[in-house]
């Protein structure tokens, strides 16, 4: 495809997110793209920002660490002939370092792709007058903002003005290989509907809204048991919240699952539950699709680019009795669960396969080379 290898920055979480245990979506995408056929084509160089831990460290520590990464970051611009520099970033502070090194690379004249991965950039953008600045002064020292759907580039064009060309939608990816191995069939040691949530223990996850629509369903979930994988700052508070419900014995905590623990708690489950206030085009939805698990989720950020009806049932953020409704109708009707999970597989093998994906990610770095 091309006359020599590209020397690309490549500044995100990159470690195996199987030997990980604080991971996120990110960290599946980068790593992704380092074991894809892209590397065929591409040298890169890595700049990772692999967290330290699943709770955010002393903001000392994030400052020092910030530092480092900034130091290595300019020692790479200044050293040599790049094609480019791709920049994954989340929200937050990490939006705001990823956005100072976007201002860096193009004040040495590099060519910079610039991937925004998380719904919470919009409670950056609403709710700070100077995110409100930064954010739309950052994509537009962007070659290229590449988005998780087209909804993401509706909303990032809208806060910058930049035209469609400076924009290109590239789905979320994930290497399919180990969710279809997953049976079709579930083989269980009891007759118990088990539902899912797979991600951090916080608030904006929606994870509190789950307890309260299990408190308002509470009878019918008595043949039903509710999987919680994940870590976070909210953890505690969230094992204390089902204790003064008295739900306790409906849920089965398994901590936060990588690897072969991963795809043992998707083998698992029945149902997968995303209730999110906000999301970006959360990794985990596409592995539960991927399993051919049906899908209860929350109609917010790039999720609405993904699923629809014929796949799972959307529910607004926050509603309670929506969700307890949905996993009800879902616990109760094993033909309906098997109907969606096969469209839902049959969807991301066709649209987020990193095998059909990386091809597109070539073009598109090559189109951003250097002269």
């Amino acid at each position: 495809m091309v006359d020599k290898h590209l020397r690309i920055v490549l500044i995100g979480p990159s470690r195996d997110p199987a030997k990980e245990v604080a991971v996120a979506g990110q960290s599946t995408a980068c790593y992704g793209l380092l074991s894809s056929q892209l590397s065929d084509y591409v040298d890169w160089i890595i700049v990772d920002t692999t967290i330290e831990s699943l709770t955010p460290p002393l903001l000392h520590r994030r400052f020092f660490s910030a530092a480092k990464r900034m130091a290595t970051y300019l020692g790479i611009i200044l050293k040599g002939k790049l094609d480019g520099v791709l920049i994954f970033t989340s929200w937050g502070y990490s939006l705001l370092e990823k956005g100072i090194m976007v201002f860096i690379a193009r004040l040495f004249g590099k060519r910079v792709i610039f991937n925004p991965r998380s719904g919470l950039i919009l409670n950056d953008f609403e709710k700070s007058r100077f995110m409100r600045w930064f954010i739309p002064s950052v994509l537009c020292q962007c070659n290229i903002v590449m988005c998780q759907s087209q909804s993401w580039k509706q909303f990032y064009q809208s806060i910058s003005g930049l035209p469609h060309d400076h924009f290109a939608v590239i789905p979320n990816w994930i290497d399919l290989e180990p969710f279809l191995h997953i049976p079709t069939q579930r083989q269980k040691g009891d007759d118990r509907v088990s539902i899912l949530f797979l991600g951090r223990i916080e608030r904006n996850k929606g994870i509190f809204v789950l307890a309260e629509a299990i408190q308002m369903f509470y009878e019918d979930f008595q043949n039903c048991r509710f999987i919680i994988c994940g870590m976070g700052s909210e953890l505690g508070a969230f094992k204390e919240k089902i204790a003064d419900l008295a739900l306790s014995h409906l849920f089965e905590f398994r901590g936060w699952v990588t690897g072969s623990k991963k795809i043992k708690a998707l083998q698992d489950a029945d149902i997968f539950v995303i209730p999110s206030y906000r999301e970006g085009l959360p990794n985990s939805l596409l592995e539960a699709m991927a399993s051919e698990l049906a899908i209860v989720a929350s109609a917010t950020g790039g999720i609405l680019d993904v699923l629809d009806d014929s796949m799972g049932i959307l529910i607004q953020p926050g509603d309670a009795e929506a969700l307890g409704r949905a996993i009800v109708e879902l616990s109760k009707n094993a033909e309906l669960r098997g109907q969606f999970g096969q469209r839902a597989r049959s969807y991301v093998l066709e649209n987020h396969d990193i095998n059909k994906i990386w091809p597109r990610l070539l073009n598109m770095l090559q189109a951003n080379r250097e002269k």
